[in-house]
């Protein structure tokens, strides 16, 4: 039937009109859609008891991987107990008179960096024997530097300021020689050293990269391959390592374990070449213990071994890093199984906890809930790293940004982009170059 030009107008009119009404009701509901599906991801951060299976990590871990652009307030929120040793290097440098260009120079310093951060830009000024030396590994350096530059570039996307800075950065296992008067960030500090004092602790080169697995990320999902109830795990205590390095803790545990049915613990000789007795971290996840030593000085072995649901037994240590004060031996927290360095009481607590799995259980639990799902997340890590940028600003000198161009007038920013030193990577002093 054909429709007269009245009514013709009327129904164009009224699809018009229901057209606008929907565009209406996208535009009000739009955002609101937008906002809640934002605060999923940043916003009202899920507790550790719901489901994380969007995630990709089942629902043993935590919804904290692959986020970076967590808030201060978030941050604060989500994991409020990780900052210890910042809080503890402001009150020190704050008492001892603030940090001094001085106290970051590394021209007498092994595989250092010296880093500005200005505008949230990360700019490289001076690189001393961090390319591949006896004292370092390329993946170190460019690890840390990924990190920072991730942090960077979460606080641009959220619009948050962070201060500028100078900063020296130390890829060595121990920091040594510290003076005095200078001040690094560095992975690890001993506990009985003054020097150390001076030291702020950063986030381990393997938060970023761990041969062979690629990813921290990629090496927690295999661990969780391996999870099972604490009775259906290989009943014994594992370890492997090179006893070469830290060799009266690490040789003392192999002459302590040797030919016990409660242990299997083997030295990997890499002075010989044998590794025959070798597993891989995750394979040390289908034992019921595992057992962390340090080494030389810490060891990175840690952060693996609390991807295991598994019991880990830890001796008294010397060192720390900048989440090994998680760690909780006893009370209704518990995450670990204290024992003498010596290890004199270690089969009595091997035997104790495998006579007791209910007891070991609730032990795992909380150390899964602890670091695995929470404190050594990537979330977790670049909160720190932001928290580490902040707390230096504090008690730090405000570093000159820009230098006078070689050729006509104007300046420049000091040093090499983050960019060009990734692409470049060479040791050298980059400061007086174009």
């Amino acid at each position: 039937m054909a429709v007269t030009g009245n009514r013709l107008l009327t129904w164009r009119l009224g699809c018009f009109g229901l057209f606008g009404l929907l565009v209406l009701t996208f535009l009000v509901n739009a955002p609101q859609k937008a906002t809640t599906a934002f605060s999923k991801l940043h916003g009202s951060v899920p507790s550790l008891s719901q489901d994380t299976t969007r995630w990709g990590f089942g629902n043993a871990t935590a919804y904290n991987e692959g986020i970076d652009g967590l808030t201060d307030a978030q941050c604060d929120a989500e994991f409020p107990d990780l900052y210890l040793d910042v809080d503890r290097a402001v009150k020190y440098w704050n008492d001892k008179g603030h940090i001094t260009a001085p106290d970051v120079d590394i021209s007498e310093s092994r595989a250092a960096v010296k880093i500005l951060i200005h505008e949230k830009k990360l700019r490289v000024l001076h690189s001393i024997s961090a390319v591949s030396t006896k004292w370092t590994t390329p993946e170190r350096t460019l690890a840390v530097l990924h990190m920072i530059q991730r942090v960077l570039d979460a606080a641009t996307v959220q619009g948050e300021q962070l201060p500028t800075i100078e900063v020296a950065l130390n890829f060595q296992d121990d920091a040594d020689p510290v003076t005095g008067t200078h001040s690094f960030w560095s992975f690890a500090r001993a506990l009985g050293k003054e020097t150390h004092q001076n030291l702020w602790l950063m986030p381990n080169f393997d938060f970023w990269y761990y041969d062979p697995y690629g990813s921290f990320a990629d090496a927690k999902w295999l661990a969780m391959q391996h999870d099972g109830a604490f009775a259906s795990k290989i009943p014994k205590i594992v370890w492997r390592g090179n006893a070469n390095f830290g060799a009266e803790i690490r040789a003392q545990l192999v002459d302590v374990a040797k030919g016990q049915p409660w242990a299997d613990v083997e030295a990997t000789d890499t002075v010989q070449k044998d590794q025959s007795s070798w597993m891989d971290p995750d394979a040390l996840c289908d034992y019921a213990m595992t057992v962390y030593t340090e080494g030389a000085t810490y060891s990175g072995r840690l952060k693996f071994l609390l991807n295991c649901q598994s019991l880990l037994f830890v001796h008294e240590p010397e060192y720390v890093t900048h989440y090994s004060h998680l760690l909780k031996s006893d009370g209704p927290e518990q995450n670990c199984v204290l024992v003498k360095r010596d290890w004199s009481d270690l089969e009595e607590k091997v035997r104790w906890y495998l006579d007791h799995p209910d007891e070991a259980e609730r032990i795992i639990a909380n150390s899964l809930a602890t670091f695995r799902s929470r404190y050594t997340t990537q979330a977790a890590t670049s909160c720190y790293l932001r928290r580490l940028i902040q707390g230096y600003a504090k008690v730090a000198f405000t570093p000159e940004t820009h230098v006078p161009l070689k050729v006509g007038t104007g300046t420049r920013l000091r040093g090499w982009s983050y960019e060009k030193y990734i692409a470049s990577y060479k040791d050298g002093n980059f400061e007086a170059e174009e």
